[in-house]
């Protein structure tokens, strides 16, 4: 079961120099993102809660390996450019449906790090497993498109701590009126 959830104070995922079709697919990608990776990770038991960040990754924040040295067919080299120019700050996610098992979460990234007296910024998730007990954390990226309302590239990342984190690609295509993920790879783990 699916559930929408709309965010306080939410702004659009993408500038205002790109196309509207992109601005009410974002929702619709996204949702169908968090949904299958939802899905994917039944086990028979009961699932922890996924908590969404929400807000999006910032572009120096993907991690691609091979997918940013054009070393994939499946990923034109101009959708990971897209990919990077919608992440160049990070954005409040919208209005998407999140699964029975999922929850979003405003400043959640925050509560996985903190800056040090000397300025440096350190990973300490004890804030959010105090929290979130159990849980896992995610936080995804603004959607590209390349082929515009019909195929769209998503990455997020998603962990339970800085040891237990994995990043993920999805492409999606629509099929009438729904996004599907039809390939989807891990391009690394810590």
């Amino acid at each position: 079961a699916l559930r929408s959830f709309a965010a306080a104070d939410s702004r659009p995922l993408i500038s205002a120099g790109q196309a509207l079709q992109a601005q009410s697919d974002d929702a619709q990608v996204l949702s169908a993102a968090i949904a299958h990776y939802s899905a994917t990770r039944r086990n028979g038991s009961q699932l922890p809660l996924l908590v969404i960040a929400a807000e999006t990754i910032e572009s120096d924040r993907i991690l691609l390996g091979r997918f940013d040295r054009a070393e994939a067919p499946e990923i034109p080299a101009s959708a990971i450019q897209a990919l990077r120019q919608r992440n160049a700050k990070a954005q409040p996610i919208g209005d998407i449906r999140l699964p029975a098992s999922a929850l979003l979460v405003r400043d959640a990234i925050g509560m996985t790090r903190h800056v040090t007296p000397a300025g440096a910024e350190v990973a300490d998730w004890s804030p959010f497993t105090h929290a979130y007990p159990g849980s896992q954390l995610v936080q995804l990226a603004a959607p590209a498109y390349f082929t515009p309302g019909q195929k769209a590239l998503v990455y997020f990342w998603s962990g339970i701590g800085p040891e237990g984190i994995q990043g993920w690609l999805y492409i999606l295509e629509k099929r009438g009126s729904e996004w599907h993920v039809t390939w989807s790879e891990s391009p690394w783990i810590a």
